[in-house]
């Protein structure tokens, strides 16, 4: 059974952004801030306990969470949404008219391997700023409890360290996204499509 039409259809109905990108990070800050707050035993209390009903809410909830993680690291200015355009600012307007040179005439298979990109980009990014905020919620709730931060040390420093690395692979892929984009619109321009792609709504 081939099932590659299928995780396609993933990338091109934006499941996997919404997935990965949202949802993950989302989990993670949730029960990050359980735990961190008031104890890995208390949060393991909370989450076993879920029925089929309450993980939709919570699924729900850490979905919607994921765009604050966003919007947090982009007004940290950890994050950006879009690589930089032809004025080298790295805003929506700026990367528009790549954008959607590539999404008039690219192929179903560009255009799922640029999603990948994104996909590979949010995810990193907001997951990052996920870990930040779990090391944040950790030190707290150490401090509340009475415990010594020395003793989580070595938590700290690799919560940090992996939050660090998932970030550079965030900026990582939103250039290797706009490189991707810019340089199909190059081979295009060369070699234009007999039939052009559908055009798709522009993403968020």
């Amino acid at each position: 059974m081939d099932l590659k039409p299928l995780f396609d259809s993933f990338y091109d109905k934006l499941v996997l952004r919404d997935l990965f990108g949202k949802v993950v990070p989302g989990v993670g800050f949730m029960f990050s801030a359980v735990a961190g707050l008031e104890g890995i035993p208390t949060a393991d209390r909370v989450f076993s306990k879920l029925e089929v009903f309450p993980w939709l809410v919570v699924l729900g909830a850490a979905w919607l969470a994921g765009f604050a993680l966003q919007y947090l690291g982009e007004l940290l200015r950890l994050l950006r949404t879009h690589p930089r355009g032809v004025d080298g600012t790295g805003t929506r307007v700026s990367f528009f008219a790549e954008w959607m040179s590539f999404h008039n005439q690219a192929t179903l298979h560009e255009k799922v391997h640029a999603e990948r990109l994104n996909v590979i980009k949010e995810a990193c990014g907001n997951a990052a700023v996920s870990i930040l905020c779990a090391v944040v919620f950790l030190a707290v709730g150490m401090s509340q409890r009475g415990q010594a931060l020395h003793s989580g040390v070595a938590v700290f420093a690799l919560g940090f360290g992996v939050a660090v690395c998932l970030w550079r692979m965030h900026v990582i892929h939103i250039e290797r996204y706009g490189e991707f984009v810019r340089n199909t619109n190059a081979h295009y321009r060369e070699h234009p499509p007999t039939i052009p792609g559908a055009t798709t709504t522009p993403q968020s």
